[in-house]
């Protein structure tokens, strides 16, 4: 799911395990993309649920 998210230029931004579901014909189903954005070349964004983003 990351995977091709990320192949289409889009970032989740709040990976957690409320919005990951488990489909039995589908697999792992990313939910809430309320924070997501465009993967720019640019520069490193940050965001998402406090409890979840890596302490680097």
């Amino acid at each position: 799911a990351l995977h091709y998210n990320h192949s289409e230029g889009v970032a989740h931004n709040d990976i957690k395990p409320a919005n990951i579901l488990l489909s039995q014909t589908r697999g792992a189903v990313l939910i809430d993309f309320g924070l997501s954005s465009e993967i720019s070349d640019t520069g490193i964004q940050t965001g998402g649920s406090p409890w979840y983003i890596p302490p680097e």
